[in-house]
């Protein structure tokens, strides 16, 4: 067994002590960051060769607002041309885009410079999808949510969140699980908004459900039960 003494330091965490293990097989620790927030970390995301915890979150937060602090107006991201901001929220910014196919969106900085957004999503949608089987009906595929879009979408997101749950960041496989942000069945429109999804393990997508239920939540629901440990 790897030997982790208090007082070890991690990125800008300090171990403080290990607690209550959430999964048998797996060693948790709590740490004190540079900023003073107290945070919970699985002993695997602390010691894996690539993109291990660093922080509480600040650093990837000071890391995205300086990427987002340049101007990505008149840039093309794929089919997409960058027009204007649209808005900046909590450190999000938005920017809006004209398609090639004439069609307008608003993306995030972040999802356009993932690399996996290349459209408004048209080239995603109905027959132009790899996975389109004409043999369902729209019905069947909505209930199911075994649409070609719902596919590639759900592909996407765990693309964007390096494969790993954004609540207690398993990156095991296997388990994951594309949630909607804002509520599949509510918010028909955002149903395949790149920027309306976020990568969740099996057991936390449970979770989440059990305290919000699934017609009722809202995405600060989902921020704060992120961050709650």
């Amino acid at each position: 067994m790897l030997i982790i003494e208090e007082g070890r330091l991690f990125g800008r965490g300090v171990i403080t002590s290990e607690v209550n293990r959430k999964h048998p097989k797996r060693r948790r620790f709590s740490l004190l960051c540079s900023c003073g927030i107290e945070y919970e970390v699985d002993l695997c995301n602390l010691t894996k060769p690539s993109s291990p915890v660093q922080s509480c979150g600040c650093y990837q937060t000071e890391m995205a607002m300086k990427k987002n602090s340049v101007d990505l107006s008149g840039q093309r991201f794929g089919m997409l041309l960058v027009d204007s901001l649209s808005e900046r929220v909590n450190g999000t910014v938005r920017w809006d885009c004209i398609c090639d196919c004439g069609g307008t969106c608003s993306r995030t900085s972040e999802s356009l410079r993932s690399k996996f957004i290349s459209s408004c999503g048209c080239n995603i949608r109905g027959s132009n999808s790899i996975h389109w089987n004409p043999e369902l009906t729209l019905g069947e595929r909505e209930i199911q949510r075994n649409t070609p879009e719902n596919k590639e979408w759900s592909l996407l997101i765990k693309k964007k969140d390096n494969f790993t749950c954004q609540k207690c960041l398993d990156n095991t496989g296997g388990n994951l699980v594309s949630h909607h942000i804002l509520s599949y069945s509510k918010y028909k429109e955002a149903r395949y908004d790149i920027d309306n999804g976020i990568t969740l393990c099996e057991e936390c997508h449970k979770e989440f459900h059990h305290l919000y239920g699934y017609m009722k939540f809202t995405d600060s629901d989902l921020w704060e039960w992120i961050k709650d440990e």
